[in-house]
C-alpha cells in the first residue's frame, strides 16, 4: 500500500455526524468523481471501498442511488464501478450541491470537503530515498470551475495552492513540506502524520551527513592547497642561501615537506614521529623564514 492509499483508508474511517458536513462531502465528491444535473447524477471510480463510501453518505443525506454498472478500465486494468440517481433523487442531489457555498463553509465543513476531494482525486508523494523529488499533494477535477472553488476551501483554510492544466484535467496542488504537512494534519490523517515525521528524520539525518561530508572534503582540500603551498615556498628557500643557516631540525621538516607535499599536518607529525603542536611550531618557523627569503629575492 503507498502513501496515498494509506491516507485514503484512514480518511474512509471518518464518517460525518453533522448534517452540514455530510452535505460538504457529498458535494466534494460529487465534484471530482461525478456529473451533477437536475434529472441524473452519475458517481464513478475504481475504488470498491469508496464507492461503498459514497452509498451510506447518499443514503444517510435521504438518497437511494443505484447501480449502474461497471466498466473496465483498461488503461488501469481495474473495473470502473458506476452509482446514479434519477428524477427526483437527483434533483435533490443538485440541490443538496447548491446549497453547499464554498466560500461560506464552517471550518468542520470545509475539513469535510477536503477530505471528499482527497478521496476522490487527492494524491500524495513523499521523497525517495536518494532522488531529487520533493513533497507534492495535489487533487485533480474535471473542470476549472471546480477546481476554483476548491481553491476557495483551501484559502478558507489559509491554505494557498496553485493550479495547472493537465490533459483534460485541472490540478490543485501543494508542494511546500510546512503546507502538505499542516494539511495532512488539518484533516486527521495521523498515521500518514507519522510516516511523513519518519521520512522528515530521515532526510534530517541523511543532510546531516552530508554537510559533514561536504565540510570534511572542503578541509582536505584546503589542507592539499596548504601543503602544496608549504612545499613550493620550501622549495624556493632550499634554492637559496638562507636554507643552508636551518637548524637541523627545520632542514628535516622541509625535507619531509618536499617529500611528502600532500601530507597533511597531522600525518606528516606521525611520519615525522613528533607531536602535531611541536610540528605546527616547527612549521610556523620554517614559513617564517620562507616569508623572509622571499622578500629578499
Amino acid at each position: 500500500m503507498n502513501f496515498t492509499q494509506g491516507i485514503k483508508r484512514e480518511l474512509l474511517s471518518f464518517f460525518p455526524e453533522n448534517e452540514c458536513c455530510k452535505r460538504a462531502l457529498f458535494c466534494a465528491l460529487a465534484d471530482v468523481c461525478g456529473s451533477v444535473g437536475s434529472d441524473l447524477l452519475e458517481f464513478t471510480s475504481e475504488n470498491e471501498r469508496l464507492t461503498e463510501y459514497f452509498f451510506a453518505l447518499s443514503e444517510s443525506l435521504g438518497l437511494q442511488p443505484e447501480l449502474d454498472g461497471a466498466v473496465y478500465d483498461a488503461r488501469n486494468g481495474k473495473d470502473r464501478i458506476s452509482l446514479c440517481l434519477r428524477a427526483e433523487r437527483a434533483a435533490r442531489a443538485h440541490a443538496i450541491c447548491s446549497e453547499v457555498r464554498v466560500d461560506g463553509l464552517d471550518p468542520c465543513c470545509a475539513v469535510a470537503y477536503v477530505r471528499g476531494a482527497f478521496l476522490g482525486g487527492g494524491s500524495c508523494a513523499l521523497p525517495r530515498a536518494g532522488a531529487k523529488s520533493g513533497y507534492h499533494l495535489e487533487f485533480v477535477f474535471p473542470d476549472e470551475m471546480k477546481a476554483e472553488r476548491f481553491c476557495i476551501v483551501l484559502e478558507s483554510m489559509l491554505f494557498y495552492t496553485k493550479t495547472i492544466k493537465r490533459a483534460e484535467k485541472f490540478v490543485v496542488y501543494l508542494k511546500s513540506r510546512e503546507a502538505v504537512y499542516d494539511l495532512l494534519s488539518a484533516i486527521g490523517a495521523k498515521n500518514a502524520l507519522k510516516e511523513f515525521e519518519n521520512v522528515l528524520i530521515a532526510r534530517e539525518e541523511n543532510n546531516q551527513i552530508n554537510r559533514v561530508e561536504n565540510c570534511m572534503a572542503g578541509n582536505a582540500d584546503k589542507s592539499m592547497t596548504a601543503s602544496a603551498s608549504q612545499a613550493h615556498r620550501i622549495q624556493k628557500l632550499k634554492e637559496s642561501a638562507m636554507f643552508a643557516e636551518l637548524p637541523d631540525t627545520l632542514k628535516e621538516l622541509a625535507a619531509e615537506r618536499l617529500n611528502n607535499p600532500t601530507l597533511s599536518l597531522r600525518e606528516l607529525a606521525v611520519k615525522s614521529a613528533v607531536s602535531k603542536s611541536c610540528l605546527n611550531h616547527r612549521m610556523r618557523k620554517l614559513m617564517e623564514i620562507c616569508r623572509r627569503c622571499e622578500e629578499r629575492l
